[in-house]
């Protein structure tokens, strides 16, 4: 017997709350999204892809910049101290926003 898989489960329903929303939204209706939903074959490379774009906005500290895990201590301030210099918080990047575009691209999940 030949069972569904669990991303064409995760398929029927986001197909289904697509169809939904479109029914309500003469905007989300324009878009088609619940025609244009698809599977990736199995196999694909997209969530790694995924991922490693993703993580390549984010700033990572990198040894040798000033910050030695052996000797931070917390002072009353904000910043810790590190061997006598003040390091602040770390920051990582906010990636950036692209505005929203009408595309006749397919959207995929990976099967």
């Amino acid at each position: 017997m030949d069972h569904p898989t669990l991303g064409d489960r995760m398929l029927s329903r986001v197909v289904d709350e697509l169809a939904t929303g479109a029914a309500a939204s003469p905007f989300l209706r324009s878009l088609g999204l619940a025609e244009r939903v698809e599977l990736l074959p199995p196999g694909s490379p997209a969530a790694a892809l995924g991922a490693a774009l993703i993580g390549a906005d984010a700033t990572v500290p990198t040894p040798g910049s000033g910050a030695s895990a052996a000797s931070v201590s917390e002072p009353a301030g904000s910043a810790a101290t590190v061997s006598g210099a003040a390091v602040s918080e770390p920051s990582v990047s906010e990636p950036a926003v692209r505005e929203p575009s009408v595309s006749d691209r397919k959207a995929v999940f990976h099967g």
